[in-house]
C-alpha cells in the first residue's frame, strides 16, 4: 500500500489555489453535510474496503466526520483518541463515543515514546492499534476560521497566511511520518475545498463576537452533537503532546 496523503490524491494542486475563492456562494449545511458524506464514502472506496480510524479529538471537526460516518456512510471504522491522562480531549471523546455509539479506543502518550514530531507519536500510535488507513479533519482551521487570527481580524489575507502555511507545518510532516509508519491517510475537509473555499466570510467567522467555523457549528446542531463539544476551546495535537507524564504508555 501506499503511505502518506492519499485522498485526495491532488491535494498538492488543492494548495495552489486561494483558500477564499469569489465570488463566494452560501451554501446550507444540509448541502455541506450532503458534499461531505460523499467525500467520505470516496475516502472509503480509496481504503479499498480496509479497515480504517478516525483521529478524534472531540472537538467539532471530528466529532462531525464521526456522525456522518456512523450515520450516514455507515462503514465499520475504529476512533482513535490520543492525550496525558485527564486531557480534555479524552473527555469530550469519551461523550461522543457513548452518545453516538462509536467503537473507541484511547491511547495515553506519554514520555516515554515522545519523538522529535507529535506526527511521529500519532502515526505511531495508530499502527500500534494495527490500522493502516486513518481519517484526519486536517485543513477545516484553514478554510472555516479555526484561528484566533481568523476570529480577532477576519479578512482574506488572515486566510491566505494560513492557507500558505498548512502544507510546511501540517501536511507535509503528516505525509512524511505517516510513510514512516506505513499508514494513509484521508482528509475530506480538503477533498470538499470546492465548495469551503467559496463560503462567503460570514458563514466562515465573524468579528461581532470572534467566533468561527459558522457554518461548522450549524451544521453540527443539525447532527445532535452536545452543545459543550460545540462551544468547546480549540487545543491542537501540540498541546497533547506537550503535556506528557512520567507514566509508562498505557492502551484503552
Amino acid at each position: 500500500m501506499r503511505g502518506g496523503i492519499i485522498f485526495p490524491n491532488d491535494w498538492e494542486k488543492i494548495l495552489e489555489k486561494d483558500v477564499i475563492e469569489k465570488p463566494s456562494k452560501e451554501i446550507t449545511a444540509e448541502e455541506l453535510a450532503a458534499k461531505l458524506v460523499a467525500k467520505l464514502r470516496e475516502c472509503a472506496d480509496t481504503f479499498k474496503g480496509n479497515k480504517f480510524c478516525l483521529a478524534l479529538s472531540g472537538g467539532i471537526d471530528s466529532s462531525i466526520l464521526a456522525v456522518l460516518l456512523k450515520n450516514f456512510v455507515k462503514v465499520d471504522f475504529t476512533c482513535i483518541t490520543i492525550g496525558k491522562i485527564g486531557h480534555p480531549d479524552i473527555y469530550y471523546a469519551e461523550i461522543m463515543a457513548k452518545r453516538f455509539g462509536l467503537k473507541h479506543r484511547v491511547f495515553f502518550l506519554i514520555g516515554n515514546r515522545k519523538s522529535e514530531n507529535i506526527y511521529d507519536d500519532l502515526f505511531w500510535t495508530i499502527s500500534q492499534f494495527g490500522f493502516r488507513y486513518s481519517i484526519h479533519a486536517d485543513a477545516i482551521d484553514e478554510l472555516t476560521a479555526g484561528y484566533w487570527l481568523h476570529r480577532l481580524n477576519a479578512d482574506n489575507a488572515i486566510f491566505q497566511n494560513y492557507w500558505q502555511r498548512l502544507t510546511p507545518e501540517h501536511l507535509d510532516p503528516m505525509r512524511h511520518h505517516a510513510k514512516q509508519h506505513n499508514v494513509a491517510i484521508g482528509l475530506p475537509y480538503l477533498a470538499a475545498h470546492d465548495i469551503l473555499r467559496r463560503l462567503p466570510m460570514y458563514q466562515r467567522a465573524t468579528n461581532l463576537n470572534h467566533q468561527g467555523k459558522i457554518i461548522l457549528r450549524e451544521l453540527a446542531r443539525n447532527l445532535d452533537i452536545p452543545d459543550k463539544i460545540i462551544a468547546r476551546s480549540k487545543l491542537g495535537l501540540c498541546d497533547i503532546w506537550k503535556e506528557f507524564g512520567n507514566e509508562k504508555d498505557a492502551v484503552l
